[in-house]
C-alpha cells in the first residue's frame, strides 16, 4: 500500500495543485448558433482502497481481482496516470 500512496503522490505532483482544467464549448449568451469555449474546473478525483477492493470516485467498488483494478493499479505502480481515465481528465 506505501508503493501505491507514493504513485499517486508522485502523480499528483505532477498534475499541479489540483486545479485541472478541461475546455469545453458552450452556448453564447445572448446569440444565436454562437459558441464560446470555456475552461471548467475539474474535481478532484477520491481513490478509496477497501478490504476487497478499490473506488475511483462515486463509481462501484472494484475486486482487486478485476481486469480493470489490475490495469489500474499496474499503471499507477508504474508510475503513469491510469489510461482509463485518458479522457474525463487529460
Amino acid at each position: 500500500m506505501a508503493r501505491v500512496l507514493a504513485s499517486v503522490m508522485e502523480l499528483n505532483a505532477i498534475a499541479g495543485d489540483g486545479s485541472s482544467l478541461r475546455a469545453s464549448a458552450r452556448p453564447a449568451e445572448g446569440t444565436r448558433g454562437t459558441t464560446v469555449g470555456v475552461l471548467e474546473a475539474l474535481p478532484p478525483l477520491p481513490l478509496t482502497f477497501w478490504r476487497d477492493g478499490l473506488q475511483v470516485g462515486d463509481h462501484p467498488v472494484r475486486s482487486y481481482q478485476s481486469a480493470e483494478a489490475s490495469s489500474f493499479l499496474a499503471d499507477l505502480l508504474d508510475g503513469f496516470f491510469p489510461y482509463e481515465m485518458r479522457y474525463a481528465f487529460p
